[in-house]
């Protein structure tokens, strides 16, 4: 039987225990992919990503494929577009300096071509 109070009021009008456990188990979630996100954050990571997209041909179509290193030099391995559309796979070496990233592209010799 639902209790009344002194001024005459029934129960409390609230959530549900099911909706209070199903906001709490969202919130935990929500914090644990801001946990993950930060123990796989890289610092300077997105300065290199700009040097990068800045010598591409179609920035917009940029993909990062790999990451290895720490700050203040990462290897970077990344697919893109050329200027006919084709994708291509490049990889270099980025340092950052505070907020600012310098790239260096890897050079690739054509495997076919000889000075014989």
């Amino acid at each position: 039987m639902a209790q009344i109070d002194q001024h005459g009021n029934g129960p409390a009008k609230g959530i549900s225990d099911r909706a209070a456990i199903a906001i709490v188990a969202v919130l935990l979630l929500s914090l644990g992919g801001g946990i993950a996100w930060l123990l796989t954050w890289k610092p300077g990571l997105s300065a290199c990503e700009d040097a990068i997209k800045e010598t591409l041909k179609a920035p917009a179509t940029y993909q990062r494929v790999k990451v290895e290193g720490s700050s203040p030099l990462y290897t970077i391995t990344y697919d893109a577009e050329n200027s006919f559309g084709v994708p291509l796979r490049g990889s270099g070496f980025c340092n950052v300096n505070g907020a600012q990233a310098s790239w260096f592209e890897d050079y690739h010799p054509d495997a076919g071509h000889s000075d014989d």
